[in-house]
């Protein structure tokens, strides 16, 4: 500033930067703040990620990266726009309590939940085409049932359920 011949007085308003992380779920838990989040400028967020029971975390994805299952999940140093989203799968024994509520017949019941434990089995041993074929066996027998032992409704529920697997 040059030729000045009076005192002034300059005010200046400066704004930090603030970014947006967007959080989502799908059914079967929660994800904490859910939302859309506002971050200052170089400030830490961070999230925890929450299966409802009977369900298990499946995935956790940020900005589009999948990070697997992680129950917690901190964005450091932000700089940026940034979405997280957590998936969920139902549990082996919860589906395996469904079975039991919604099958009549013991001896389906019985053929059900051994698919149920092959294919936990199969997944725990990492050979996941056999755990698929199980699950696809699985669902199979609950659609064969639609109309004997199985409404059509209960049985879209137990298929839909399966297929989160």
């Amino acid at each position: 500033i040059s030729n000045v011949m009076v005192n002034h007085t300059v005010v200046v308003t400066f704004a930090i930067n603030t970014y947006t992380i967007t959080a989502s779920a799908n059914y079967g838990g929660a994800i904490s703040p859910a939302g859309a989040t506002t971050v200052n400028h170089d400030s830490n967020q961070g999230f925890t990620i929450t299966p409802d029971t009977g369900y298990a975390i499946f995935n956790v994805t940020v900005d589009g990266l999948s990070l697997g299952w992680v129950a917690n999940y901190t964005f450091k140093n932000v700089t940026a726009n940034h979405s997280i989203t957590a998936s969920f799968r139902v549990t082996y024994d919860s589906l395996g309590s469904a079975v039991e509520e919604f099958v009549t017949k013991r001896g389906v019941v019985n053929s059900l939940l051994s698919k149920l434990d092959n294919a936990r089995a199969a997944e725990a041993m990492g050979n996941s085409n056999a755990k698929a074929g199980m699950i696809r066996a699985f669902i199979n027998e609950i659609e064969a049932q639609i109309g004997k032992t199985k409404s059509a409704d209960d049985a879209a529920r137990l298929i839909a359920m399966a297929e989160t697997l």
